[in-house]
């Protein structure tokens, strides 16, 4: 539907953001449906006679009425409801950042210098930056603040606003000053196409397999099953799943490798949709690999989905976690679309381990506490699973 001037429409554009129809996949994320009640069904209709007495009065009276945009000041009204509510998770996409959205769940690739973001503590923190991408290559790590994007501050702006002044076409530069501690360093990136991997396998000494899970997207169960096939076939013995630097992403594909290991009708996590309310997602199908030794690595770049299956995997058959204490990021969003091609993605459940521990701002601690040097080329996290796996 065209916005117009006509007060009516841009209401009603307004009311569905609130009553929110269609639900769709999201980062964190549940697919499903679900709706929401009007404000005006409870509480009368004063609070959106003020949005159209304001919307009326900027067009009547404002000295640059002429110079309005109605579809700005629509998106403006959206952004300021989600603003109040004080969750970084829960945010607007325009149609570019909706495109964006669907672009990386569908057909992991993008272009830009390849960095997951959240807004930490008030602060635009690097999640993790993505395997091989421009970013990761340049010296981006997890746990980084970026203060400033071409040297203009972010400090107190939106991060879907500052992901978009972050990215760009192939072959553009950005320069990202970032703190690293007390460290202020400036790093330039040259932005290129970024195939976002899900899974890799290779085989290591000990017929051991290394699993790696980049992201998980609707493909990436498919893609687990299709390594482990080759793992097995080429006489594999023992796993190790290494989810470092994994930011998350679909909900149900995380369940459903977590579903390989487990005992059929083993906890995987509990959902606390509001109130006493709460969900809990089982494994559903006898296992796969409950005779296959593993253990799990992780750093400070695991989040959300790639925790979920961590600490199911360590809850219920007591697999080994080596690396780092994960991010803590224990919400769970979907994705609903709107009308202009726009989306809304915000919180609608908290998620909490088998044992029902919260991790959200708190993270996942390691079985063994390993750091990677990085000022050398040993993996000594790896090295350290490979040890562990050895002594199974």
């Amino acid at each position: 539907m065209k916005i117009t001037h006509d007060t009516q429409i841009v209401i009603g554009k307004i009311l569905a953001v609130i009553i929110i129809i269609s639900a769709c996949v999201g980062v964190g994320i549940i697919i499903g449906e679900r709706g929401l009640k009007s404000p005006l069904a409870s509480q009368g209709e004063l609070e959106f006679q003020s949005i159209q007495e304001v919307w009326e009065l900027l067009h009547t009276e404002y000295l640059n009425a002429n110079d309005l945009n109605d579809k700005d000041l629509v998106i403006g009204a959206i952004r300021g409801m989600l603003q109040t509510l004080d969750d970084p998770h829960t945010t607007f996409f325009d149609e570019e950042q909706t495109q964006l959205f669907y672009d990386i769940l569908y057909n992991n690739s993008l272009e830009g210098v390849g960095i997951r973001i959240e807004l930490q503590n008030d602060n635009l923190t690097v999640v993790a930056p993505l395997k091989d991408s421009p970013a990761e290559n340049a010296g981006v790590r997890s746990g980084d603040i970026i203060i400033a994007v071409d040297r203009q501050s972010v400090q107190g702006e939106d991060p879907d606003v500052a992901a978009t002044r972050i990215r760009g076409p192939k072959g553009t530069q950005v320069t990202l000053t970032i703190l690293r501690g007390e460290q202020k360093i400036d790093i330039e990136i040259t932005r290129d196409l970024i195939e976002i991997p899900t899974v890799e396998y290779r085989q290591l000494e000990g017929n051991i397999a290394h699993i790696s899970i980049f992201q998980f997207s609707n493909k990436t169960a498919s893609k687990f099953d299709d390594a482990v096939d080759e793992a097995l076939k080429q006489g594999n013995t023992k796993i190790i799943l290494d989810v470092r630097s994994n930011p998350g992403g679909v909900l149900e594909s995380a369940v459903s490798i977590a579903d390989r290991f487990l005992p059929l009708n083993s906890i995987i996590l509990v959902e606390k949709i509001g109130g006493d309310v709460y969900k809990t997602h089982t494994a559903q199908t006898p296992p796969t690999l409950e005779d296959i030794p593993v253990v799990v690595l992780q750093n400070k770049g695991s989040a959300s989905a790639s925790e979920i299956l961590t600490v199911a995997l360590s809850e219920n058959i007591d697999v080994p976690i080596v690396g780092e204490t994960s991010f803590g990021k224990g919400t769970v969003q979907t994705v609903s679309s709107l009308a202009g091609k726009t989306s809304i993605k915000y919180t609608i459940a908290e998620w909490l381990t088998p044992n029902k521990m919260h991790i959200d701002g708190v993270g996942i601690s390691p079985t063994v506490e390993v750091q990677n040097d990085p000022d050398t080329q040993a993996d000594e996290q790896l090295n350290k699973a490979i040890e562990i796996l050895q002594g199974l």
